[in-house]
């Protein structure tokens, strides 16, 4: 099975974390994964064997942002149709919400097995500061990306908050907890380190 994360970069996040843990699950169960990141910045170690491809945007046109979007589907089609000469991708898993808005728009990726993952509630990050008009019409071009697809949340909430905030009806919506590496925790714990003297906030 040939699986495919796409994700807008791998800085020091929680949502990079998840990413890069299930893939080092999926490699261990023999699978074969691709993780393309649409940009060149990588703050974690990358697990062995998975095949890492930075699909970066050299365009420096005044109105490139302007274009982005189409633009990088473009150049995101491009990378998954010289990588599928290999083999057709099975299971596509777009991460983080300016990367579904790129995926969305791909026409390699269109009618395919493509699930995009929520890794937070969305009210809360684009609409608790808005109100009137440019609320509605952030709901609006929200509800273009996610609308009849397929969708994983980290919690029912998360889900929840989808379908009645922006008025969505995903073709499958999912819950699939945060994965955790529970023996790779417990020997992070044992390591020795240095505490401060004194009161000390983790």
């Amino acid at each position: 099975m040939r699986i495919l994360f796409v994700i807008d970069g791998l800085p020091g996040g929680g949502a990079e974390k998840v990413v890069l843990t299930l893939a080092a699950h999926f490699l261990s169960q023999g699978e074969q994964v691709s993780l393309f990141s649409l940009r060149d910045v990588c703050d974690y170690p990358l697990p062995e064997g998975l095949d890492y491809q930075v699909i970066a945007d050299r365009c420096r046109k005044p109105w490139r942002k302007l274009t982005e979007l189409s633009r990088r589907a473009r150049q995101l089609d491009a990378a998954i149709e010289k990588s599928e000469q290999q083999g057709r991708f099975d299971l596509v898993l777009s991460n983080l919400h300016k990367t579904d808005r790129i995926v969305s728009r791909s026409r390699l990726l269109n009618g395919r097995n493509v699930w995009f993952c929520l890794h937070g509630v969305f009210s809360a990050s684009y609409l608790g500061h808005r109100s009137g008009f440019d609320r509605w019409l952030k709901q609006q071009k929200i509800g273009r990306v996610y609308q009849g697809r397929n969708v994983v949340a980290v919690s029912d909430a998360v889900g929840q908050d989808l379908v009645e905030q922006f008025a969505i009806r995903p073709a499958q919506l999912k819950t699939i907890y945060n994965p955790f590496d529970i023996p790779a925790l417990r020997a992070a714990a044992e390591e020795p380190s240095q505490r401060p003297d004194g009161d000390y906030i983790i």
